[in-house]
Order: C-alpha cells, then structure tokens, then sequence
C-alpha cells in the first residue's frame, strides 16, 4: 500500500516502524529492552513530526490492509510520542505541548482516482480514517 505525501512545501521529519525492515538489522526487535509481552512492540507505522503556524504537530499513521483495529498501534505511537516531546521539554527546558493527531489508512479507502477537489479531513477525539489517493500534509494540521 502506497500514498504519497504532499507537502506543498511544508517541512517534517518522518520514522517508518516497519518491523518487516528491522527484522534482519534488529533481530531482538523493534524494543529490545522490553519484554515480548502482547501488545509491547505493538507500534503504528509512521510517526509524522511538523512545525506549522507556532505550533507542533505529531501525525500518527497505522496502515492497514483489512478490517483489524488501529488503536493499539496508534495508541503506542501516542505513548512514544508524549515521551519523545516530554524528554525534549526536560532537556532542552522548554514547554511544548503538541497537537497529537491519530490516522488510520485502509486500502479499502484509497481511491485510485484523482479527485478534483482535496478532501477536508475531519476529526472525532483526534482521530480520523483517511480518504483519498493522496496524503496533503496541510489538510491535516487544521
């Protein structure tokens, strides 16, 4: 599953969670300190960071081929993040509180055609299911 990402000029950093890339350079895992209990090295796909308009964004993307749950992954993803911002706030003696937005992307949602219009992207407690054929960075930082 593929959706590129259009920035329109935006900067951000991206991390990929893939575990099937990791296997061969991390055999321990994606979390080699934490035990293999069910659940711990669950992690979403993609963590998107993005300073817009004064304020930070954490874009939290789980891609999913079938019908299976997303939170667990996002909500790993939304731990990793809290502690990457926090350990910054402590280091670096800042006060960020970051605008934490949870994604899902199914392939059942993708739309091979090119819309004419982008798609507003709605929100319900932080959460949304994208729609589209193409991910526009700046449609999910309202």
């Amino acid at each position: 599953m593929s959706v590129p990402i259009i920035n329109d000029s935006l900067a951000y950093l991206s991390y990929s969670f893939d575990k099937k890339l990791l296997a061969k350079d991390y055999p321990k895992g994606l979390f080699p300190f934490l035990k293999k209990n069910k659940g711990v090295h669950s992690m979403c796909d993609y963590m998107l960071f993005c300073f817009h308009s004064n304020k930070l964004y954490i874009l939290l993307v789980e891609l999913k081929h079938g019908k299976e749950g997303v939170m667990p992954q996002l909500d790993s993803g939304k731990c990793l993040a809290k502690f990457i911002v926090d350990t910054l706030n402590r280091v670096e003696k800042l006060n960020i509180t970051p605008e934490i937005r949870l994604i899902s992307i199914r392939n059942s949602h993708i739309i091979n055609k090119r819309p004419t219009k982008i798609r507003e992207v709605e929100y319900t407690n932080g959460f949304c299911t994208f729609e589209g054929c193409r991910f526009h960075l700046r449609e999910f930082l309202k």
